[in-house]
């Protein structure tokens, strides 16, 4: 009997040694998966005009001029101009436009691009709930949600929080330890807009730990909360499932205000097109034929200068 019990003891060692290598090279697995995510979006892998959304489309250079229309020149380029050891530069190097320039370029587009909305269906434990995103109000906190929601970071996220006659918070990654930023990695600054407010149920908004710490968690308000306007960013709302809405309210809740029940995310998917994919395919043509019409110019002065040389 004493073997017997000692084999059953070493058994459960060696199992819970086993589940602990399993959970370790899982959680390196993750951090690692967290640091390639966080280079792709640093380097504009992630595609689109500059890699803003989740396409999978090779990132080029795009250069302020293309970008914004103006010429901007680097460093190098501006020393050339007096250095004689760099010598004078025929043509300037223009500079490479930053991936947020690239961004708020985007975004400037959207903006543009008047009552185009984005709609996501939260599938839940309690219901369905549909949302309208104002991808053309608030583009930024509007495309981090959209772009979470494509690459699947919400499904089987729970529902953590709800207070009544308040709101229920959710977003969280599924499994615990996995990367909790945003789209881009880290976190993004607030977006506010006066037409947008925490006025009666059902309003989206971007839940935070004070200014600019916005990641992927968001709430969605029971009933008004006017005192957090310009303080969290509102960026869309519920459109249907209002009834499953007040069902989540209804349920009941521990000392630290977590469904005793759980609530989940089973799936979350975008509905029809993605307002950010048809902005940055707008973006990418404009920059391309901003691109092309330089380079005919450049063809048109080169050749106008050797014409006047015979």
């Amino acid at each position: 009997p004493g073997d017997v019990r000692h084999s059953a003891t070493a058994s459960r060692i060696m199992d819970k040694i086993k589940k602990n290598k399993a959970e370790e090279a899982e959680r390196e697995r993750k951090k690692a998966e967290a640091k390639e995510r966080k280079r792709k979006a640093e380097s504009g892998d992630s595609g689109g005009a500059g890699g803003t959304g989740s396409g999978a489309e090779k990132k080029r250079k795009v250069y302020v001029a293309d970008l914004l229309g103006v010429e901007l020149t680097t460093a190098r380029a501006s020393t050339s101009l007096t250095s004689t050891v760099s010598g004078v530069a025929r043509e300037s190097e223009m500079r490479v436009a930053t991936e947020e320039e690239i961004r708020q370029s985007l975004f400037a587009a959207m903006k543009k691009r008047k009552k185009k909305k984005g709609f996501v269906r939260l599938h839940t434990t309690v219901g369905l709930i549909d949302l309208e995103v104002h991808a053309d109000i608030a583009p930024r906190t509007a495309t981090n949600f959209l772009g979470l929601v494509e690459a699947k970071k919400y499904d089987g996220s729970p529902f953590h929080r709800s207070i009544h006659n308040f709101m229920i918070q959710g977003g969280k990654p599924a499994v615990k330890g996995d990367d909790d930023g945003c789209l881009w990695g880290g976190s993004f600054e607030d977006e506010f807009d006066d037409r947008l407010t925490h006025s009666g149920p059902g309003v989206l908004s971007m839940a935070n730990a004070g200014p600019g710490t916005n990641k992927r968690q968001f709430f969605i308000t029971y009933k008004s909360a006017n005192h957090l306007d310009r303080k969290h960013s509102v960026f869309g709302c519920v459109v249907k499932g209002l009834d499953v809405l007040r069902e989540m309210e209804a349920a009941p809740t521990d000392g630290r205000d977590r469904p005793r029940v759980p609530i989940k995310i089973e799936r979350a998917e975008i509905l029809g097109s993605n307002p950010v994919t048809e902005a940055e395919e707008a973006e990418r043509l404009r920059i391309t034929e901003r691109a092309e019409s330089r380079r005919r110019e450049k063809e048109e002065r080169r050749a106008g200068a050797l014409g006047g040389r015979k």
